[in-house]
């Protein structure tokens, strides 16, 4: 494991509790602000193209489901924007207040994130700090350009095993199911699959989503 520390170059965790994972912070532009400004050429801040809310998806997805401390911005479950600044210590409260209509207008991702949030806490895999964390990787390939795959052992969780797939690419990617019995809990569209788990019978990433199954 490796991680980022200060001016001094690459920085060897000893185990997840010493690396802090996020995607956007109050420094720099936010999450949505930079996926807007990669990927829509209208610079539209306030209404997101499906291609932006899609992509906020899996960056939420990977995200939640690393090993390590956590944190993510306020506003970001609902697609915060300061209209691109990345520097607003300056700029008017209009700017940095949280805007609740937004929350409300973006509810379908802010119920993404509850879902993710809910369902890892139900992974001891991915909530385990300890210097053995990465003993439960068991896994891990990379099938196709801008695809990944992990495999985590969860003896302890409702589901043995948890498979992860993330597919930044445009085409949809398919990967060998593992032996047994495994479950659905959260794709690219829908986080809450988990509370009504349903078996599948591959594992198909779509373009630009992730995907989460489970050994039962």
């Amino acid at each position: 494991m490796t991680a980022w520390c200060g001016d001094t170059g690459a920085f060897h965790a000893a185990a997840p509790s010493q690396v802090i994972t996020y995607l956007s912070c109050h420094d720099d532009m936010t999450l949505w602000d930079k996926l807007v400004a990669t990927l829509d050429p209208n610079l539209d801040w306030e209404h997101g193209t499906e291609k932006v809310l899609r992509a906020n998806r899996l960056a939420a997805a990977i995200c939640m489901t690393c090993q390590g401390r956590l944190f993510f911005l306020s506003g970001e479950e609902f697609g915060r924007t300061k209209q691109g600044e990345d520097n607003t210590f300056r700029s008017p409260i209009e700017l940095n207040r949280l805007d609740w209509q937004r929350a409300w207008e973006n509810r379908e991702l802010v119920e993404y994130y509850k879902g993710l949030i809910a369902l890892r806490k139900q992974i001891p895999a991915l909530c385990d700090k300890s210097t053995r964390a990465r003993e439960r990787v068991l896994h891990t390939s990379i099938p196709a350009p801008r695809c990944a795959v992990v495999e985590l052992d969860n003896p302890e969780g409702p589901w043995k095993r948890i498979l992860l797939i993330d597919n930044a690419s445009s085409r949809a990617v398919s990967v060998p199911l593992p032996d047994g019995r495994w479950e659905l809990l959260a794709d690219g569209e829908q986080s809450f699959w988990w509370r009504a788990p349903h078996p599948v019978q591959e594992a198909k990433a779509a373009p630009g989503s992730a995907l989460i199954l489970g050994l039962a």
